[in-house]
């Protein structure tokens, strides 16, 4: 918006944001279950703590196929709109479902 950017562009980067926010929140999820200290936080805290996760919804192979299904429509969305920096956020979006920490 302060681009200027048209609002049909605007609603394709929100899009893409709460694509991508959401594959975060469930590779968080499943690396609660097999990370360990090195991500910030004990493994299995989100249990210990009763926390209702997208693996304790879904069963951990699930909940990974779920984060590459946000990964992958957030990446659509990037890619519809026209600008030159795209490549740039699609290597932030990899790194939100790749991430080991």
């Amino acid at each position: 918006m302060a681009a200027e950017a048209p609002l049909s562009v605007c609603e394709d980067l929100r899009e893409f944001a709460l694509d991508m926010g959401l594959a975060f929140q469930i590779r968080d999820d499943v690396l609660d279950v097999i990370g360990g200290a090195e991500i910030g936080k004990p493994i299995r805290s989100d249990e210990r703590n009763e926390k209702k996760t997208y693996v304790t919804l879904l069963g951990l192979e699930k909940a990974k196929k779920e984060s590459e299904f946000w990964y992958e429509l957030a990446l659509q969305k990037l890619r519809s709109v026209p600008f030159s920096f795209e490549n740039k956020l699609e290597e932030l979006t990899r790194f939100v479902v790749d991430r080991k920490t």
